[in-house]
């Protein structure tokens, strides 16, 4: 064997050992993780990169085929790819959230429920506060009564069932808005006809609260 062949031989032998401790998870620390996605973090980079390298360190030959590594994560899927000489690449994908329920859940954009950890990131969606089985009821409720905040350039920031038979809606002016669950259809286009009416009058945009409990009537307290 000619020394080109012998030097060709020993690179070779040294990219396949390479590989195959890569294919291995022969990796030691975080820095040799890289995540990363193609949107901005929810999750908590450290805690991501951290649960990667403790499955590794279990010895699975397959991230992929562990689901469960991200359970009660933001992250909701994932693939990988590995460089040589022993680098990780990890692209994930992450619930995006449509509503905060009690007990620190999230309702996700998907339809799913989770029970995510803590993140450093300011998630501002709405916030719903209800018994599970007044969650959707109000769920949709909020839908309607954004369409209308919407004209008044409001946002729905919380929406809370009472035991009292109301629902008391807060919105990110800090202005409340008290219904009854009994006639809530009948007083949301009472709403909706107040914001038809005042809209050009600029008095809607001083708002602090509007309660809806009264028959054929709603009181109103401006700022």
């Amino acid at each position: 064997m000619n020394k080109l062949n012998y030097i060709l031989l020993i690179l070779i032998l040294n990219m396949v050992s390479g590989c195959s401790k890569a294919d291995g998870f022969d990796i030691k620390h975080s820095k040799d993780i890289n995540i990363f996605s193609k949107h901005a973090f929810i999750s908590n980079y450290v805690q991501v990169n951290q649960r990667v390298l403790d499955f590794i360190e279990l010895g699975l030959l397959d991230l992929n085929s562990n689901s469960e590594i991200f359970t009660n994560t933001w992250v909701h899927s994932f693939h990988y790819k590995k460089r040589w000489p022993n680098v990780l690449d990890v692209e994930i994908e992450e619930h995006q959230p449509f509503a905060r329920l009690s007990n620190s859940n999230y309702l996700t954009h998907s339809g799913h429920i989770i029970f995510p950890e803590k993140t450093d990131t300011t998630i501002n969606v709405l916030y719903i506060d209800a018994p599970d089985d007044e969650t959707l009821e109000l769920l949709y409720l909020s839908r309607d009564l954004q369409s209308l905040f919407n004209k008044l350039k409001r946002k729905l920031k919380k929406i809370e069932s009472q035991n009292n038979g109301l629902i008391e809606v807060t919105d990110d002016e800090g202005a409340t808005f008290v219904f009854s669950k009994k006639n809530f259809r009948v007083q949301l286009e009472r709403l909706e006809d107040f914001i038809s009416f005042e809209l050009s009058s600029g008095k809607l945009n001083h708002i602090r609260s509007i309660d809806f409990r009264y028959n054929n009537a709603i009181a109103v307290n401006f700022s």
